[in-house]
Order: structure tokens, then sequence, then C-alpha cells
């Protein structure tokens, strides 16, 4: 039982020492040591605390720690060889006897002396005898009796030594067994980190995301500027500026009589050619021409019908974009969300886009990270892209899901670092060799549907 000598708390005390069982030695040699490492906090309280206290207990333990700490108080000042503690029976007594005994342990070596210690004590008269020695048979007489009484202190205090060295072995092993139990508390951790360390290294390390090189990149300005040039160069091409007219109000001379039919002729012809630069320029006004953003010297060509062209904003494209957002809604309407049937269902099939990935990344590390983030999702058509280049800064993947389990790909938390996942977008050669397959599978369905019938019409 240990008190804090800070904040002694007397209540606390007395419900630690109500749980000990004093009827052990030990337990009992302990709380008595204790209470006088700590004499000085119980020094501070009261004797009505002190006596309400230790009356809580049993008079067998008061009248043994009675003792204990009168034999602890003369031996820390070296009176046991001339005080002697008095017997006595009264409970009350006892009670008093422990608060004197605790004001006295705490009291220093002068304050000691100026005390009568005649009401706790026998206390003996030691006075220098004259030593008449008669004959040798009284001297040896004499230091018998001296070695007997040395002997006699010897052994008292080798007793209490060796009940104070019992104590600070009882604390020693005490303290070796909390080492052991530390000791084997940060090999534990020390294992649990140990772990923790290599499945972090086990797992994929991506790089950061490579830095956007702004001078390979066309700014705004040097597109526009292109663009202003190419359609400067085209007017310039194909329109004529008009020559300017004369005031209605200026004076005709003679001179300007002979030259007047020239010039209404000119003035006719150029308005036929506004005419036709203004009926060209209406006709191209009526084109809209693709933006090559990627290449700054590439012309601006004219949007035509045909799907092969790469950069088509307007058109055919457009249709078949709305067409399929308009199939997406009608199947995210219809679509069932139940699950615990055994039928075998067709899976729609959504494609995901997964790049910015370290060259140095193997495809089976892709793939295992794939399936700790996808948690049993399945997935199908897993493809390396862009393998034919030849110096590649990153890889990328291409892989499809469920459509009903797009939604992962939106929880970025779920997906490594600086990595780009979004819904992979297929080029037209791409959406041309799935409806090859999907025509020749219901093309095959149709046939075996076909030869079925036949058979059944052979049959009746």
């Amino acid at each position: 039982m240990e008190t804090n000598s800070e904040e002694f708390n007397i209540t606390d005390w007395l419900i630690k020492a109500l749980e000990i069982d004093f009827s052990s030695e030990e337990n009992f040699e302990t709380f008595a040591l204790e209470i006088f490492e700590e004499i000085s906090q119980f020094a501070r309280l009261s004797k009505n605390e002190i006596i309400n206290n230790f009356s809580q207990l049993n008079k067998d333990v008061n009248h043994r720690l009675r003792t204990s700490l009168s034999h602890e108080f003369l031996e820390h000042f070296q009176l046991e060889s001339s005080h002697t503690l008095k017997i006595t029976k009264s409970h009350d007594k006892v009670l008093n006897d422990l608060y004197d005994l605790i004001q006295l342990a705490s009291s220093t070596e002068d304050q000691i002396n100026g005390k009568d210690l005649s009401s706790l004590y026998d206390i003996k008269q030691i006075t220098t005898e004259k030593v008449t020695i008669s004959n040798i048979n009284h001297l040896y007489e004499l230091l018998n009796n001296t070695l007997a009484k040395n002997h006699s202190i010897i052994l008292e205090k080798l007793r209490a030594s060796n009940k104070t060295i019992q104590f600070q072995n009882r604390k020693i092993n005490n303290l070796e067994i909390q080492n052991k139990s530390l000791i084997n508390t940060i090999n534990k951790l020390s294992q649990g980190m140990e772990k923790v360390e290599s499945t972090l290294k086990s797992k994929n390390s991506f790089p950061p995301i490579p830095l956007f090189n702004t001078t390979a990149a066309p700014s705004f300005s040097m597109v526009t500027a292109s663009n202003s040039a190419s359609s400067s160069r085209m007017n310039n091409n194909n329109i004529n500026t008009p020559t300017p007219r004369t005031p209605a109000t200026k004076r005709r001379s003679e001179q300007n009589d002979n030259t007047s039919l020239n010039k209404k002729s000119l003035t006719t012809s150029n308005r036929q050619n506004n005419n036709n630069n203004r009926n060209f320029n209406q006709q191209k006004q009526k084109e809209i021409l693709n933006f090559n953003s990627f290449d700054v010297n590439s012309n601006n060509v004219a949007i035509s019908n045909n799907k092969t062209n790469e950069y088509k904003i307007a058109g055919d494209k457009q249709k078949e974009k709305k067409a399929r957002n308009y199939q997406n809604k009608q199947y995210n309407k219809s679509v069932g969300l139940g699950s615990g049937s055994n039928l075998l269902v067709r899976k729609r099939k959504f494609y995901v886009y997964f790049g910015n990935i370290d060259v140095s990344a193997t495809t089976e590390q892709v793939e295992s990270t794939l399936k700790s983030i996808l948690n049993e999702i399945e997935y199908e058509d897993f493809v390396e892209l862009n393998t034919e280049v030849n110096e590649r800064k990153t890889k990328s993947f291409k892989f499809s899901i469920g459509y009903l389990d797009r939604a992962i790909i939106n929880d970025k938390n779920l997906w490594p670092k600086y990595t780009i996942v979004n819904k992979y977008k297929m080029s037209k050669i791409e959406w041309d060799v799935i409806a090859a397959k999907i025509a020749s599978r219901n093309k095959s369905n149709n046939s075996s549907a076909s030869n079925v019938q036949s058979q059944t019409t052979k049959s009746s």
C-alpha cells in the first residue's frame, strides 16, 4: 500500500487498510513499515482524525502496530537500550499512544530530548559506576555480562535489519516482475509494428502525378492567332475589296464625262463580285468547322456526315450520344435490384479506366490491388493499354465490372493516392468490335431458333 506524498487522503488509506489480510505476518510488516515511511503525512492530521481512523482497525492490529512503531522509533533515534515500551491492555490508551508515537517519529532529535517520554516508556537511568576488581574471576564475570548485553543488542539490530532487507527484497522482486511484464508488452508492440511495416511495404507504392508541361501545350492565344490567320488567308483569296464610291453631290467635270461610262460598268461588275462573295460567305457560314486543340498547325476542316471524323462536335455522334443516354435512363428504370435468385442473367458491363501507375509496377501487383479494392466485386476484360508505346512514363489498364457496381469508382478514398480512376471511354473502333460481336451472337441465336422451329414443323 503506497501513499502519495503530495495528495494524502486518510479516507483512501483507511479503505485500502481494511482490505489487507493481517493474518499474514508479511502483510502486517509491510503495512507498518509503510506507515513509518510516510509518518510526516500522518503527523499533519489532528488527534481526532488519527484516533477515529485507527479505531476502525482491529484491536489486535492496533496493539501490534503500537509495538512495531515504537521499535522503529527507538531504533531510529538509538534509544532502545534505555527505553522500554510500557505494557497496557486499554484500547483507548493504545490509540492515544499511536498518536504520540506518530508525533515523536516525525520530530527531530533536539525536540525529543526536550520531551517527557515517561508516559510511553520505562526509562532506565544509566549511571557510570566505578568498577572495583577484586580478583581475576570478578573481571571475567564483568566481561561476560558486557558481552551478553552487547550480544543481545546486536541480535535485536540484526533482526530489525533483516526485516528491512526482506521488505526491500520484496519490493525489488515486485519491480522485477513489473519490468518483465513491461518487456513482454514492448516485445508484443514491436512485433505488431513489424507486421504493420511489412504490410505497408507489401502494398503498391505509386509515384506522384507527373508535372504538367505547360510549354508543350498550346495556349489559347496561339490557337486563336492561328485560326485568325487561316481565316484571313481564306478571305484574301476569295474576297475582292470594293472600290470606293464617289459622292453623288460631286460636280461632274468635262474630263470625267468621258470616263463616266467606264465607271458605271466598273461599279456594276463590283456589285456582281460582292454578291458572289456574299453568297460564298453564306455558304461557308452554314458549315461547322472542327477544332483540334492538340495540334496548333492543323487547319480547321469542315465537319461532314462522315462518321470517321475524330474531332466531330455535332452531327451523328451527338445523336448517338443522346440515344445512348436515353438507353441508360431506360435501363436504370427497368433493371432489377434484388438478390438470391438462381436464374442465370446477362450482366451489363461497365468499363473502368485505371491509370497513372508506375511503369515498374507489375500486372500481378495491379490485379492484387484491384481485388483488395473491389472486395468480392467480379471484374473481367482486364487489359493493359498502350503496350505498343516504347517509352511510356506511366501504365494504364482497362477492366469491366457490373453496371450496378459502377458507384465504387466515385469513392476515391478506396483507390491508391494519385491514381486516376474514371469511366473508360471506348473509341469507335472498339464500339464497332463490340457491335460486331453482339450482331454475330444475335445471328447465331436467330439461326438456332429457326432450326428449332423447322424441326418442330417437320415433326408435326
